[in-house]
């Protein structure tokens, strides 16, 4: 596994290494805001699932085109790092709403039922045991929030059977290098950890 993790931190390694750091922090897409009971909620996200992994990339709406097939390439990289695939076996692209009707509650509640269904969908393919989180709003909206006193902006930690990993969304990643290292830094020893 330590040679498909080094191709895999290669492959993520792009050249937002060597731009100035403040022009990439300005040029990075906003997170999505956390979310709150009873308001509309905006979001996208990638799902990859396979052999056990679900991986939730949670992209800020408006993202251009060129950024997205970017995050697609990191989330293959990542893909591939965790499991050794290089194609899933589910994937979703969600874009949440789903359309635009003001007789419709667009809020957490029916955004979370709404993700509760795509998870039983990837489940059918076999129980998931890992979730890699990216992006700040996807731990609330999947209703897997770290446990009281997890302080840091990213790690890892167990929910019952299920081994659960936050980091930031794969757009910030791809502008802000000293992130990236950071959150390689913090995977690499997670995914040594896993049975």
């Amino acid at each position: 596994m330590a040679a498909v993790k080094a191709t895999a931190t290669e492959a993520v390694t792009d050249r937002s290494d060597t731009e100035d750091p403040a022009a990439a922090a300005a040029a990075a897409m906003p997170e999505p805001e956390a979310v709150k009971a009873g308001q509309g909620v905006e979001f996208k996200q990638r799902w990859w699932a396979r052999d056990g992994w679900l991986i939730v990339d949670t992209r800020p709406p408006g993202m251009p085109a060129g950024q997205q097939r970017g995050a697609d390439r990191l989330l293959a990289a990542l893909a591939q790092t965790v499991c050794g695939e290089r194609q899933p076996t589910v994937a979703h692209n969600i874009d949440w709403p789903l359309f635009v009707n003001r007789s419709i509650k667009h809020d957490v509640e029916e955004a979370r039922f709404y993700l509760q269904q795509k998870w039983q969908s990837a489940e059918r393919e076999g129980k998931i045991r890992y979730l890699l989180m990216l992006g700040d709003a996807t731990p609330e909206l999947l209703n897997c929030e770290p446990p009281d006193g997890f302080a840091a902006d990213m790690g890892g930690w167990e929910a019952g059977d299920l081994a659960c990993f936050v980091g930031p969304a794969l757009s910030e990643l791809m502008h802000l290098p000293a992130q990236k290292r950071k959150f390689w830094h913090r995977l690499q020893p997670w995914l040594d950890s896993l049975p």
